[in-house]
C-alpha cells in the first residue's frame, strides 16, 4: 500500500488536506475569518446539489442501459426526478437574489472549479503514459461493461490522484482504491 518511504510518495488523501488548508487560509486573507465558513459552505453546497442533480440523471442512463430488466420507472425515473425537482429551489435560493460580496463571487469560482475538474478528468487519458505509471482507471476508453467491473473491483483515479500525479507522485492511491 506505500508507506512514508519518501519524500515524493504523495496520496490523493495529502492533496485533498493540502488543499483544503489552502482555500481556509485564502479565504481567511482575502476575506477574513468569519467567512470561511459561509464562502466554502456555499460552493460546497454548490457542489453537492450538481453532484446530486448529475446522479440521479446517470442512474436513471445507467439502469436503463445496462440492466434493462430491472429498470423500474417509480425507482429509476420518478424518485430521481423528485429529488431532482426539490433541489432546484435551493439551488436557486443559493445564487438568487444575489448575495453580498464576497459570498456572490461563489457561483463562478464554483464553475472554474467544475471546469477544472472536468478537464483534468479528460487529461489522463491522453498523456497518462508520460507520467509514469500505469493509470488504474482507463473508463474513458473502455466499454460501459468494463468500467462496471474495474468500479467494482475499487479502481478508480479520482481527480485528487491527477492532481498527485502532477505534483510528482510515484504512487498515487486513490482513498476508494485501498
Amino acid at each position: 500500500m506505500g508507506g512514508l518511504a519518501g519524500a515524493r510518495n504523495i496520496k490523493a488523501v495529502h492533496v485533498e488536506q493540502l488543499f483544503q488548508i489552502g482555500s481556509f487560509l485564502l479565504v481567511g486573507i482575502f476575506f477574513g475569518a468569519d467567512l470561511i465558513f459561509g464562502f466554502l459552505g456555499t460552493i460546497a453546497t454548490l457542489a453537492v446539489i450538481v453532484l446530486y442533480i448529475m446522479a440521479n440523471i446517470a442512474l436513471t442512463t445507467f439502469v436503463r442501459r445496462e440492466h434493462g430488466a430491472d429498470f423500474n420507472i417509480l425507482r429509476h425515473v420518478i424518485v430521481p426526478l423528485v429529488g431532482t425537482l426539490l433541489l432546484i429551489p435551493v439551488l436557486y435560493v443559493t445564487v438568487y437574489p444575489v448575495p453580498a460580496y464576497p459570498i456572490n463571487l461563489t457561483p463562478y469560482i464554483f464553475i472554474v472549479m467544475l471546469i477544472i475538474g472536468f478537464v483534468a478528468m479528460l487529461e489522463p487519458v491522453s498523456n497518462s503514459s508520460s507520467k509514469g505509471g500505469k493509470m488504474k482507471d482507463d473508463s474513458f476508453t473502455k466499454p460501459l461493461s468494463d468500467r462496471c467491473e474495474r468500479r467494482r473491483m475499487g479502481l478508480r483515479c479520482s481527480l485528487l490522484d491527477v492532481v498527485a500525479r502532477r505534483c510528482g507522485a510515484t504512487h498515487v492511491w486513490s482513498a476508494r482504491s485501498v
